[in-house]
């Protein structure tokens, strides 16, 4: 063999060699962009399945428990799904507080009121991000004197005691409303807001008209406010619990009231009823008997929405007040161990909130064994 075959077999070996290994190369760059396209596939269904849970939940995040924090939890949950309320605290502010803007956790901590706190709980929970879990560990702070953080607590007590700090931030007066003398409910309500103006007077508060009427036929005429209402479990345990307050006035004759024009004590008819209603209407099952030491389960037959005569009806107007239900708290287990629950109404979409957890229901909360607190709001007039 001369050399130029020799030459040119060589040549031919190494152009194969070449090729095979440019042949390999390839075969594993196809095979790792492969790999690649393959997690950007599960990347991207992955981000899909979040879409597609967030759509199907709506707006909801859950609140952390550090340990014992169900009970402001719930009925934080059931204040977020209060839209209106919610806009409208953005602009709200204490006059009886410095009110400063705090610049981080350490000073809300501290140095600004319950206002400002809770307005930042609804800031960081209405916030547009990827985050599902908030934490409110500067409000829980805020009421650890009241509620240590090392005992369960009543829910209902939480709501009352955080209505009552804004009313002191907001409010010129916070005594409590007892008055007489007036000529009418308008005239009450009028007195009543001059010095009542904060937030949860406007959202919350309803007032009560109770009329005293003696064997003699005077009447004496009391209004007060309220900033929920207690509803007694009969013993059906039915829609007797509703019913009864549906009818709106309650009739009972005691004894042993003294009447002014009498100057003797004489049996008096009571009748109370409601002549303002708030935007949010607060109602709570008796439950827990603390005298008993017991807590009452069973159904209670609550409706999805109902009507209230209009306090203002005369002859020639026959309008009504109309609630709808927007969020439920529940309570489980037992009067001092239990647990609390929250489900509320967001964008149309019934949820259910357990601390960090949330999920959506298949339909409304219908006369839920559970239930414990009902938040009505008020349809607007068309």
């Amino acid at each position: 063999m001369n050399t130029i075959a020799i030459v040119g077999i060589c040549i031919a070996a190494a152009t194969i060699a070449v090729l095979a290994v440019l042949m390999i190369w390839c075969l594993f760059l196809k095979r790792d962009r492969g790999g690649e396209q393959e997690e950007e596939n599960e990347d991207d269904i992955e981000q899909g399945r979040n879409r597609e849970r967030e759509e199907r939940i709506g707006e909801g995040k859950g609140i952390r428990n550090r340990g014992l924090d169900c009970f402001m939890n719930a009925p934080l949950q059931c204040f977020v799904g209060m839209d209106d309320f919610c806009d409208r605290i953005k602009d709200e502010e204490g006059i009886n507080v410095d009110n400063d803007e705090a610049e981080s956790d350490d000073e809300l901590n501290g140095k600004s009121g319950v206002l400002e706190k809770f307005k930042r709980f609804i800031e960081i929970y209405k916030k547009d991000d990827n985050c599902n879990m908030v934490d409110c560990e500067f409000l829980r702070e805020a009421f650890e004197a009241e509620f240590p953080s090392s005992e369960q607590h009543d829910t209902r007590q939480f709501i009352m005691e955080l209505f009552e700090a804004i009313q002191s931030e907001q409010n010129i007066s916070n005594q409590p409303f007892i008055s007489s003398g007036h000529k009418d409910h308008k005239d009450a309500w009028e007195e009543y807001t001059k010095n009542n103006t904060s937030i949860i007077d406007d959202f919350f508060i309803g007032m009560y008209e109770t009329k005293f009427q003696c064997e003699c036929k005077e009447i004496e005429t009391v209004y007060e406010q309220f900033n929920h209402i207690s509803l007694p479990i009969t013993i059906k345990n039915s829609l007797e619990t509703f019913n009864l307050w549906l009818k709106n006035c309650k009739k009972n004759t005691y004894s042993e009231f003294k009447c002014k024009k009498c100057n003797s004590f004489k049996k008096f008819e009571i009748v109370k009823q409601i002549t303002k209603f708030p935007q949010y209407l607060i109602l709570a099952f008796e439950r827990l008997d603390t005298h008993k030491n017991v807590k009452l389960d069973g159904i209670i037959n609550f409706p999805l929405n109902f009507t209230m005569p209009d306090p203002d009806n005369n002859e020639n107007n026959k309008q009504t007040i109309e609630y709808d239900l927007n969020s439920i708290i529940n309570h489980s287990g037992f009067i001092h161990q239990g647990h609390y629950t929250a489900k509320s109404l967001r964008n149309d979409q019934w949820l259910n909130f357990n601390d960090s957890l949330y999920e959506p229901l298949l339909g409304p909360p219908i006369n839920d064994p559970k239930a414990y607190i009902l938040f009505y709001k008020k349809k607007v007039s068309s």
